[in-house]
Parts: structure tokens; C-alpha cells; sequence
């Protein structure tokens, strides 16, 4: 069985390699980057050998001592969320190594591309995969570092590349101050040091606490989304960029408010859901209308996948076993399709006219029709649960004796609903204007697509029309761990609304009971 830290940590070493290793032959540098990025995904296939989704908990863990006197210890471990999400991570990781948009780049300027995409690949994968808080931390701020260094090379913009690193500092701090909140409420609690994930899920908060922490997460899972905006304004010197950058952010938001908003702080989840419902349904619509409005591909692909973050936002915030399984269905589904545009940018970078590359044109129909959400293909599955999960969320709320989250779902799903057509067809008239309106001149100079092109598309194509066909197959992964989690965070928002403002404590017994039930049942 491959462990779980080398599949982590081996970009990092790759990262290290690609800045000194003395060569100057820039296939060596793309072959190291491919290499590291490939082993991830190998390392991952070879762990699902023995991994079981029936199981509660973490598998295949990793728990080493580290610095002992403050309780921090390199814990890793995955569930299937996390595992579904680390291969992601390294598919897109991949896909940029595989790409041809480095053909034109210097040595030194390959050097530094290829290391930080490792880094920021391996920092992504630590945070997905890290079960101690002090070591999530540690990746949390390798990837925002590589984060912005690939902004700062690729923004031509020197205010941007300011403004970007101006924004950072907030973002870090906030994910320090709830680090630093529940680290010492754990120890007036336990009495003792301790950043153990399952410690900290094991405690109640005061309501106030609560919603003061969940404010500071937010900030730091919504910072990235404000980084990429600000730093990849108008031309870029990395076309494509700014969508291997808005998937990243999408994977990490949602992965954090489902990790740790919802079982951390869920009385303020409850007090703060029609605010993130709104934010969600805002992030639809403005994307629908981003989507019709013309603009370069590049620019256009960026802007219109705001509405990508509402719909998984939204499935997370009505807290349903529904919406919830499609919300992480369609972070799959989105950075396949981030990746699948971004292998176009690079094409279309060499021959400008979809007709001129050969081939390209059957890959931009079927990429195009996915990110659009047509039956068949990835994105409809889960575009399709956020919006029944929100239209049976009062049912499912009432039969678990939860409050209302927010009003009015059913009118809220019925908006959500009309701006996914509305964004199906900007995509459809990108599609039209891409293979139409660039139709190859008669003595237009043709192009194949490189090797790696070539591979990066069928393993792409594969997965889109492979989770469009059998989306059940992940979404039954997906179910026991996503039923644990709502449960949990249901009993627990029960007993601390019993006791709103009583010192922080340990789940009641009575819960913890209720809460393991359910867990067992899916032994």
C-alpha cells in the first residue's frame, strides 16, 4: 500500500528538485513535473485497493509525533470526500504539466512554473488529506504561497500583483484566529494541548464563539476567489490560468465548510445560512449573466464559473443528504470541466481557429456541452441535486426535527433553476461562437495535437462522459460519510441550542449516543 504521505509529499520534493537540479534541457523539467504529478494519481489508485466507503472515519492514516510539547503531531488520513477530492487535485495538477502553454516559456521561467504548480499541488493535497490543525495550517499556507506566486507570474498587471498580495495577509490571519480560538478553548475544556482533528470535532462551542469562528472561516475559504479576480484582470501572460486557479479555491471552499464549518460551529451554520444562501444564489445568477456576455475565452471561462462556487455553496447549505451529495459532485464535475477548457486555451494558443487544430473541434463540443450541464454529461448530475435538495429541504428538515434554515426554499430552487439555463446557454453560444465563427481559412495552416494533448483530453473526456453516464457509482461513495456528517452536526446544533451560551463542553452524552447510532449503521 502506497502511504499516504509520500503521495503528498513527493510534489513538494519535486518542487525542491525543479529549482536546483542543474540541467537546461526543458523536457527534464516537464518530465519531472509529469512524473510527481502521475505518481499522486498512481499512489491514490494503488490506496483504493483497500479503501472501503462503507467505513466511518478516516483509512489509511498517517500519525507521526512531531512537536510534542504543543500537541502537534503530521496526521493524514482520507475518507471518501477526500479521496475523490486528492485525485482531482492531481488530475489538474496533471493536466497543467501536460499542456503545451510552457512551450514558449524560458528555462528559468519553466523552472519556476513547474515547481510552483508542484508546491501548490502539494499544499492542496496537505490540506485534503491533514487531520492534525497545525499541519493543515503548514499546507494551508504553502498552497497560498504558490497560489500567489502563480498569480504573480502570470498577471501582467504590477497593481494586481500588489493588490493580490495585500489581500493574502487577511486571508492568513483569519484561518490563524480560528486555529489560535478553538486551540485554547480545547485546552480550558481538556486541560490539555491538543490540534486533533477528531478532538476538536468532538466539542461544543458558545453560540457567539461559534459564529465568530465561522466568520474568520469564511473570510479565508472566500479570500482565494477575491485573489484570482483582482490578479488575473484583463490579459494574462498564462492564458488558461485563472480556471486551474478558480478550480482550486472551489475544491478547497467546499471541502472546508463541509470538513469543518458544518460539524465546528453548526448553531451558527443555522444562524448563518440564509446569508450563505444568498451569497450562493447571487454567485448563480451573476454567473448566468456573466456567461452571455462576450469576451475572450480565457476571460470569459473565468468569469462565468462564479456561478460554479454558488451551486456548491448552495447544496452545502441546505444541509440535506441531497443537496450536499451533489454540491461535491459538482466539485468534480467543474474541475474536469476547468481542465478540460484549459487544454483548449493551450490548443487554440497554436493554431488560433478550432478547425485548424485537428481533433480539437469533437473535444470542444463535448467539453463545452458538459460545463454547460446537458443530460449525459458530468455537470448535470450535480447541478441537478443542489436544486432538488433545496426544493426538499423543508421535507427533510421537519422529518430530522430541524429548525428552518432559511425561507422560502422552493422559490429559491426555482431561481436557481432558471439561471442554470440561462448559464447552459452562454455556454452554448461560446460553443457556437468558438466552432463557428472560427471556422479555418482555406489556406489555414493545420496542427495535431501534441502527445501530451492528446492524453491529458482522453483522460479528461473519459471521466466526463464516464461521471455524466454512472453518476451513481460516486455518489454512493459519497453517501455514508455525507449522512454521518449531517447527522452529527444535527445532534450537536440540538444540544448547543438547548444551552446556547453555556461554557464550551463536550457533546452530551445523550447525543454522542445518537450520533454513534447512526455512525455504526454504517459499519
Amino acid at each position: 500500500m502506497t502511504s499516504l504521505a509520500f503521495i503528498v509529499l513527493v510534489p513538494l520534493i519535486g518542487a525542491v528538485l525543479a529549482r536546483v537540479i542543474p540541467t537546461r534541457d526543458a523536457r527534464v523539467l516537464r518530465g519531472l513535473g509529469i512524473g510527481c504529478a502521475s505518481f499522486s494519481i498512481a499512489g491514490m489508485l494503488l490506496a483504493t485497493r483497500t479503501f472501503a466507503a462503507y467505513r466511518r472515519g478516516f483509512q489509511l492514516e498517517i500519525n507521526w509525533a512531531w512537536i510534542t510539547p504543543i500537541g502537534a503531531r503530521f496526521h493524514l488520513g482520507i475518507d471518501s470526500i477526500s479521496l475523490c477530492f486528492v485525485l482531482l487535485a492531481a488530475l489538474l495538477a496533471l493536466t497543467v504539466m501536460l499542456a503545451p502553454q510552457a512551450e514558449d516559456l524560458s528555462l528559468e521561467h519553466l523552472r519556476k512554473r513547474v515547481a510552483t504548480l508542484l508546491a501548490l499541488e502539494s499544499g492542496t493535497l496537505g490540506v485534503l488529506t491533514a487531520l492534525d490543525m497545525l499541519t493543515l495550517s503548514i499546507f494551508w499556507v504553502l498552497a497560498t504561497a504558490a497560489f500567489l506566486v502563480v498569480i504573480r507570474s502570470s498577471s501582467e498587471k504590477r497593481h494586481s500583483r500588489l493588490l493580490t498580495t495585500c489581500l493574502a495577509l487577511p486571508q492568513s490571519l483569519a484561518l490563524l484566529g480560528v486555529l489560535l480560538i478553538m486551540y485554547g478553548t480545547i485546552h480550558r475544556l481538556t486541560g490539555r494541548w491538543t490540534l486533533d482533528y477528531a478532538t476538536w470535532s468532538s466539542l461544543l462551542l458558545p453560540q457567539t464563539t461559534q459564529l465568530l469562528c465561522l466568520g474568520l472561516l469564511g473570510l479565508a475559504l472566500f479570500a482565494p476567489f477575491a485573489l484570482v479576480a483582482t490578479g488575473m484582470r484583463g490579459n494574462s501572460a498564462w492564458p488558461g490560468a485563472s480556471l486551474i486557479l478558480m478550480a482550486l479555491p472551489i475544491e478547497l471552499c467546499g471541502y472546508g465548510f463541509l470538513r469543518f464549518g458544518l460539524p465546528f460551529f453548526p448553531s451558527a451554520w443555522q444562524l448563518a445560512a440564509p446569508v450563505l444562501v444568498g451569497v450562493a444564489v447571487a454567485a448563480v445568477v451573476l454567473g448566468a449573466l456573466l456567461a452571455n456576455r462576450l469576451a475572450a475565452p480565457e476571460v470569459w471561462a473565468f468569469r462565468a464559473w462564479v456561478a460554479q462556487f454558488g451551486f456548491v455553496l448552495l447544496g452545502i447549505v441546505t444541509a440535506t443528504a441531497q443537496g450536499v451529495a451533489g454540491s461535491l459532485f459538482q466539485v468534480l464535475a467543474q474541475g474536469l470541466s476547468c481542465a478540460g477548457l484549459y487544454l483548449i486555451l493551450g490548443a487554440l494558443r497554436r493554431g488560433d481557429r478550432v478547425g485548424q487544430v485537428k481533433g480539437l473541434k469533437l473535444c470542444l463540443f463535448v467539453i463545452l456541452l458538459a460545463a454547460a450541464g446537458v443530460p449525459g454529461l458530468c455537470d448535470f448530475a450535480g447541478e441537478f441535486l443542489v436544486v432538488l435538495g433545496g426544493w426538499h429541504a423543508p421535507a427533510e428538515w421537519q422529518h430530522v426535527q430541524s429548525p428552518s434554515l432559511y425561507i422560502r426554499p422552493d422559490i429559491i430552487a426555482v431561481i436557481v433553476a432558471i439561471a442554470a439555463v440561462g448559464f447552459a446557454v452562454g455556454f452554448v453560444r461560446m460553443l457556437v461562437r468558438l466552432a463557428g465563427g472560427h471556422a479555418p481559412a482555406e489556406t489555414g495552416e493545420s496542427h495535431q495535437l501534441l502527445r501530451g494533448e492528446r492524453v491529458a483530453f482522453a483522460v479528461v473526456l473519459a471521466a466526463m462522459v464516464g461521471l455524466g453516464i454512472l453518476p451513481g457509482k460516486i455518489l454512493k461513495q459519497f453517501a455514508p460519510r455525507v449522512t454521518s456528517i449531517l447527522s452529527s452536526a444535527q445532534a450537536r446544533a440540538a444540544d448547543a441550542q438547548a444551552h446556547p451560551e453555556s461554557p464550551a463542553r463536550m457533546l452530551d452524552p445523550d447525543a454522542r449516543k445518537a450520533v454513534g447510532g447512526v455512525l455504526r449503521g454504517f459499519d
